[in-house]
């Protein structure tokens, strides 16, 4: 599994930003929740930082779990993948 956690940075544009905890700590909060529900998955986790996400540019990824708030930008990154997969056919 493949966790992407969005950098401290991007999230200053959000209305409650000083409420959301840092990267690192919303890193270590997805593996104990990963651990608590699937434990010994092996978990591999990034900081999402504005570039192409590795869901983009890996062609193993196989599915997209995202929340209400990151659904635009899932949508973008489905886009993305679509392209990705046309350019290397």
């Amino acid at each position: 599994m493949y966790v992407g956690v969005t950098v401290d940075e991007l999230l200053y544009s959000k209305k409650l930003h000083h409420l959301v905890e840092p990267l690192q700590v919303r890193t270590a909060s997805a593996l104990a929740f990963v651990a608590a529900v699937a434990p010994g998955l092996q978990v591999e986790t990034s900081a999402l930082s504005g570039g192409p996400p590795k869901a983009v540019t890996w062609s193993g990824m196989q599915a997209l779990v995202v929340s209400r708030e990151t659904l635009s930008g899932a949508m973008t990154v489905q886009q993305q993948r679509c392209v990705c997969r046309s350019i290397a056919l």
